[in-house]
């Protein structure tokens, strides 16, 4: 199973989503790492979640419910074998536009 982190602005930004924003990330996060097990963090990704690379960076966006998107990266590995996810933010499109 993936291990994961979260930078101190996506809890910060995680406690001002709505309940309904933190369910369809958690449901997001979950089909992710599903994947993540079976083929290790190999694109493409299942289209329904909509993963993909931010030009010029090693960042990665997870959209999450209508109009909102998580923001990772591959980090490095914190248990032999294992994917190591941080996540570093989580907002609005609108606020993604304006930080990425």
């Amino acid at each position: 199973m993936p291990t994961r982190a979260f930078t101190a602005r996506f809890y910060e930004q995680w406690l001002r989503l709505p309940r309904a924003q933190r369910l369809a990330y958690r449901r997001a996060r979950t089909r992710f790492f599903e994947h993540l097990v079976q083929a290790g963090f190999h694109p493409p990704f299942p289209a329904g979640l909509r993963i993909h690379r931010l030009q010029g960076t090693d960042a990665w966006s997870l959209s999450s419910g209508h109009g909102y998107r998580a923001v990772f990266r591959v980090g490095p590995e914190q248990r032999p074998g294992h994917i190591h996810i941080v996540w570093e933010f989580i907002g609005t499109h609108a606020e993604y536009d304006r930080e990425y």
